[in-house]
């Protein structure tokens, strides 16, 4: 190993004599130690030396050909991918501006590398030399030609951990698409890619264009959820923030017209990014890569927190078939963590903390709506089992009983609503009660908002049907809740409980892709704090 790193020092001296001896150089250390080769054994200065003797040949980078600047971009790549003081040669501005530049190369195995490279610096914490030395341009461009599908995937991937990390990288991004207003920009660019990737058959049935594609559409989804998380704080126009800014005579009325017709714009490429996920809910195809793609789809509807729009949008995804589809994610991925005893929680956040909260808000959207959940997972036809129960308690507890009884009667009562009255073992609702005991707290909150949701916030209907042990836990919650609503004089709505949290965007998770997010306005403070971001992949 140590007799190959005297090959990168070899290569920055070649660099005088010609790109040829860079290039063989280059290649034998990475064809030595394969694509999975770190670092981690080589001494400090080892690895510093490294690093020099590979940032003394980038300046010339461009003049060497395709096949020199493909070998030593791969020896960057390499380098970057083991953190350390050592490697820092390689992370200066000048360094990454020579990775912006080569991601654009016309060549796509050169543009690849580059793109590589970029993946690595962000993955040693330097998004903001990235955004300032112009890489979400770049990557606008590239996906704007969308000439190479791996040069596509890789530029959206670096624009998502750019911007989902950088808090001033988002304007920048919309800046680089050069659209008026400046988020329909970013919002017409995602969409561009999403169809380029996606294939529409005369009955509107939606597919893959290619399995190649699949990546694409991904890293575009999860670059969509920081572009939603943004769209409220980004201004609309440009006119508008600068008769905001200068309070210029005259200026508001026109500012005023173009944030109009701005929001209209906005509001047009929403409703086309709202079909197209409706669509790729019911998308056909068991393989791992739709799988993936409708996960994604999930995480981004959890930033659609609006409730005037899932007031709309619930019975939209019901008339088009999407409803099922959650239903059958949410069935099959309780089914695959049954037995298991431990669950990585990071896990649970992106893959059942979305789909509870969606389903929750499609709940919320409308009485057939939450008919139609409900009914996949507590069958109407056995709705008389825990009537009747209610009913007989509700017999005894009339009847005029001496202090002794009564007391009898409440233990037994209790005792027989400590278990749910009808979730036989294998069973979907046997699943989702089982996860209210899950130490994964948003997991807990979310699964038992969402039941206690489909039980109208009937306390009692919900009791019986889940089982007085696994209540407990939306007990404690609604009544934390109802004591909170009556120190500020807001009703909670009486034995029906209070209201619903699990929709706010204080829940909303990792899958979303972004760094911690403020509760927005509608938030309960009650709500779980938003799950760590997800960790971004090296390349």
């Amino acid at each position: 190993c140590l007799i190959h790193m005297g090959l990168l020092a070899e290569a920055a001296a070649a660099v005088p004599r010609g790109a040829a001896a860079a290039a063989a150089a280059a290649q034998q250390f990475t064809e030595a130690h394969g694509s999975d080769f770190t670092l981690s054994g080589i001494s400090e200065e080892e690895r510093r030396a490294a690093a020099v003797a590979v940032r003394a040949a980038l300046p010339a980078l461009e003049s060497y050909g395709v096949e020199a600047s493909t070998a030593l971009l791969d020896l960057v790549r390499i380098i970057l991918r083991q953190p350390g003081d050592a490697i820092e040669p390689l992370l200066e501005q000048p360094a990454i501006r020579c990775y912006v530049e080569m991601a654009s190369h016309a060549e796509a195995l050169v543009a690849r590398q580059a793109l590589k490279c970029l993946v690595n610096a962000a993955m040693q914490k330097h998004h903001r030399t990235l955004m300032e030395s112009d890489a979400l341009a770049t990557c606008v461009a590239n996906l704007r030609q969308d000439a190479d599908t791996e040069v596509t995937i890789l530029s959206a991937h670096v624009a998502f951990i750019v911007v989902a990390n950088e808090p001033e990288a988002f304007p920048v991004l919309c800046e680089a698409c050069g659209d008026s207003p400046p988020l329909a920009g970013v919002l017409r660019l995602c969409l561009a890619v999403l169809h380029s990737s996606l294939a529409i058959a005369g009955d509107g049935a939606i597919s893959l264009s290619s399995k190649q594609r699949a990546p694409a559409v991904t890293a575009v989804l999860k670059l969509l959820q920081i572009v939603r998380h943004n769209a409220d704080s980004q201004p609309l126009t440009s006119a508008s923030v600068a008769a905001g800014e200068h309070g210029a005579e005259g200026a508001v009325e026109p500012a005023r017209d173009a944030q109009d017709g701005g929001a209209a714009a906005v509001t047009e490429l929403l409703t086309e990014l709202g079909a197209l996920i409706a669509r790729m809910l019911v998308m056909q195809g068991a393989r791992r890569e739709e799988k993936d793609i409708k996960r994604h789809v999930v995480q981004l509807m959890v930033f659609m927190e609006d409730e005037r729009d899932w007031a709309q949008y619930g019975p939209y995804l019901l008339e088009q078939g999407a409803v099922e589809p959650l239903l059958d994610m949410l069935e099959t991925e309780t089914a695959a963590i049954q037995g298991l005893t431990v669950v990585e929680p990071a896990w649970c956040r992106s893959h059942l903390v979305p789909l509870f909260m969606v389903l929750h808000r499609i709940a919320t959207a409308g009485s057939l709506c939450k008919a139609i959940i409900k009914a996949r997972i507590f069958p109407p036809h056995l709705d008389k089992v825990w009537r009747q129960r209610l009913d007989a308690e509700d017999k005894a507890d009339a009847e005029d009983l001496d202090e002794d009884e009564i007391t009898r009667r409440g233990k037994e009562k209790q005792e027989a609503r400590m278990h749910p009255i009808d979730a036989p073992l294998g069973t979907f609702r046997a699943h989702l009660i089982h996860l209210i005991v899950s130490i994964e707290e948003y997991t807990k909150r979310c699964v038992s908002e969402f039941l206690f949701e489909l039980c109208d916030g009937d306390m009692d209907e919900y009791t019986l049907r889940v089982g007085y042990g696994n209540a407990v836990y939306m007990m404690h919650v609604k009544g934390a809740l109802a004591m909170a609503g009556l120190a500020t004089g807001e009703g909670t709505g009486g034995r029906r409980g209070g209201p619903s949290t699990v929709g706010s965007r204080a829940a909303a998770t990792a899958a979303a892709s972004a760094p911690p997010r403020p509760a927005s306005a509608s938030s309960s403070s009650s709500s779980p704090q938003p799950p760590s971001p997800p960790g971004q992949e090296e390349t």
